[in-house]
């Protein structure tokens, strides 16, 4: 984590794009922060990304998300999640050496890639890629 990443990004869960902040070694304003181990992802966690994707609340769905909190969603795009199940298979996760963790997920019957970044410890999705 010695280098430091801020990139905007496309997140597309569901078919619904939304530009997202992904940083890893600074915080949203730009001040460093302690690196530290992060846990893989557990099933509990998964648990509660997919019941905050889903859950049709803007609030619960930036809990999920490495967003600014400034960063406004795309009209529509917390309503599009709600009730597409999301189901991520936590025996697919692999750390990246950048800090960035990789996770195979099923949404709506179709394969995602789904990107994760590490924030105060807890995974959060940075993006998404459909499986071809």
């Amino acid at each position: 984590m010695g280098r430091v990443v801020v990139a905007v990004v496309g997140v597309v869960v569901a078919g619904v794009a939304v530009v997202v902040l992904v940083f890893s070694g600074r915080d949203v304003s730009g001040n460093a922060v302690a690196a530290g181990p992060v846990p893989p992802l557990t099933g509990e966690r998964a648990r509660e990304l997919s019941a905050d994707l889903v859950s049709g609340d803007e609030a619960r769905v930036r809990r999920a998300v490495a967003v600014s909190p400034d960063q406004p969603f795309d009209a529509g795009f917390v309503a599009s999640l709600a009730g597409s199940p999301v189901e991520f298979d936590v025996t697919t996760f692999r750390a990246e050496p950048d800090g960035a963790a990789r996770v195979s997920a099923r949404v709506g019957g179709a394969q995602w890639t789904v990107w994760l970044v590490a924030v105060d410890g807890q995974w959060l999705i940075s993006s998404t890629e459909a499986v071809q």
